[in-house]
């Protein structure tokens, strides 16, 4: 390579100037500018920054490299004022040897020397403040959405600076606290040494397990099941709305002062039955709403939502090591508006079912389930008239029946229920409400009672099952026996016009 033109004093040629830039006289350069070399110097423009090398790199090198000796102002800040010191003309300009000993030496560049470049445009539309959550600005909730739907009631919080007493205070009560809790800890652990003891003789006296025992002693159990709410919690719920409801937060009576008050009200029978009822009645409703609710933000509906999908994400993976069953959970938004991104719980893999079975990446099927919920209507109320209470209650029983008989072209009869459904297919339809009758859900004319049974469908109280060998017996003995007594079984078939006449052939 013939290096003899940059030992010359001629002015070298720039490097690299695109050809959509402007003339230097009329642009002020910048870090990533490339100008021409000039003897003398700069002559119509003046900066306040360093004359830069002409020999820097392109711009399409990456990363740049900054030979600087001061930080320069960013793309955001306004330019500096120009510099009031005159220019010394002249000034010996740098020589072409020392720019072409200056430039960077082949190989990867030090990490001192890369420039943090910030570009003028968000590499993101949408914000991702925290795991799985996109502030989509809120324009609308679920909430809002649903106005029918009853809402949570937001927690409020109200923590205000401490003075230095009370939080020397606050740190004695803690100490006090502390050493309390090593006090009882040490007590139950002395308890349960010696009902450990207790345990393992009565066990050796009786000849048992000390598992048996222990069961016994603890009253231990693997299944928990709802409590129902009690008169005194019901009591408590309702005076404490009574009491603190129209109090501000810091004013407020305290949980121990409510149950006192209750107390000293059962004590003296100052509860009608019919408070006692409304209490009860208030308590559920307030559970449903805690359990079922709608929440009143989005940022509410992210972390409840975020912690359900965890926890089912875990159970799904520890139902796989205990059992060996493999599980698969796609969650999307319900809305546009909603702040939550879309997931998949997987076990053992079995995303892969998408791709070998489908030919679909599991990331498009996720796209394509948040498409459909988003554009699909969510019921979540009751139905709002007759008819379609009655179209979800046939289509229900006869997609079951379809499923559990595995023929698609089966029809539900409801005359000949007993014969047609029960006796030929061995199957039999459990839990329907027993103040309802047994008939064609579009010969009911109540929307209650439509309801009623619609409901009873979705929670699955009134579902299809099998028959086993016992109950065929039994139903088949249970069916002769009405024939013999001459009971109604059915509706017959209704006779030919010409039974029992002679045929005209012709």
């Amino acid at each position: 390579m013939d290096l003899s033109h940059l030992l010359s004093d001629e002015s070298p040629a720039p490097l690299y100037q695109p050809s959509w830039a402007a003339p230097v006289d009329h642009v002020a350069p910048t870090n990533f500018d490339f100008l021409p070399y000039h003897p003398s110097g700069p002559e119509v423009h003046t900066v306040a920054t360093p004359p830069v090398s002409t020999l820097s790199p392109p711009l399409w090198i990456f990363p740049p490299v900054l030979e600087l000796s001061q930080p320069q102002p960013s793309q955001y800040q306004l330019p500096s004022p120009p510099s009031t010191q005159p220019v010394d003309a002249a000034s010996p300009p740098p020589s072409p040897q020392a720019d072409f000993l200056s430039l960077p030496a082949p190989g990867p560049t030090p990490a001192a020397s890369i420039a943090q470049c910030t570009s003028a445009k968000p590499s993101l539309t949408v914000p991702l403040t925290k795991e799985g959550f996109v502030d989509t600005g809120g324009a609308t909730t679920f909430a809002s959405r649903n106005p029918l739907k009853d809402i949570q009631p937001p927690r409020f919080r109200i923590c205000d600076s401490q003075t230095d007493a009370a939080k020397l205070g606050r740190a004695e009560m803690r100490l006090k606290r502390d050493g309390k809790a090593d006090a009882l800890r040490e007590g139950v652990d002395v308890i349960i040494k010696s009902r450990d003891a207790a345990i393992k003789d009565l066990a050796q006296e009786l000849n048992m397990t000390e598992k048996a025992v222990r069961t016994l002693v603890n009253g231990e159990t693997h299944y928990v099941k709802h409590r129902k709410p009690s008169m005194y919690n019901a009591l408590v719920h309702k005076v404490n709305s009574e009491m603190n409801d129209d109090l501000p937060p810091r004013e407020r009576y305290k949980l121990k002062e409510i149950q006192q008050t209750v107390l000293a009200g059962m004590e003296t029978d100052a509860y009608s039955e019919q408070y006692k009822g409304e209490a009860l009645l208030e308590l559920e409703e307030f559970r449903k709403n805690k359990t079922t609710g709608s929440r009143s933000s989005n940022m509410a509906a992210y972390a409840d939502a975020r912690a359900t999908t965890a926890s089912v994400t875990n159970e799904i993976v520890c139902l796989g090591k205990r059992t060996g069953i493999t599980g698969l959970a796609i969650f999307a938004k319900g809305h546009i508006h909603d702040d939550y991104i879309d997931g998949l719980a997987e076990f053992n893999g079995s995303a892969s079912f998408f791709t070998e079975v489908l030919n679909m990446q599991p990331e498009d099927v996720c796209s394509k389930f948040q498409q459909w919920v988003c554009n699909r209507k969510l019921e979540l109320d009751a139905p709002d008239n007759l008819q379609t209470a009655q179209n979800q209650c046939a289509v229900s029983i006869k997609m079951g029946l379809c499923m559990i008989t595995n023929n698609v072209n089966l029809g539900m009869n409801y005359i000949n229920y007993r014969t047609s459904i029960v006796k030929k297919h061995h199957v039999e339809l459990l839990g329907w409400p027993v103040d309802i009758p047994f008939v064609n859900p579009y010969q009911i004319t109540t929307v209650a009672i439509a309801r009623k049974l619609q409901q009873a469908l979705a929670l699955g109280t009134c579902k299809w099952v099998a028959m086993t060998r016992q109950r065929r017996k039994e139903h088949a003995a249970a069916l002769e026996l009405d024939v013999e007594s001459g009971n109604t079984v059915g509706k017959k078939r209704k006779s030919r016009s010409d039974k029992g006449k002679k045929r005209n052939c012709a």
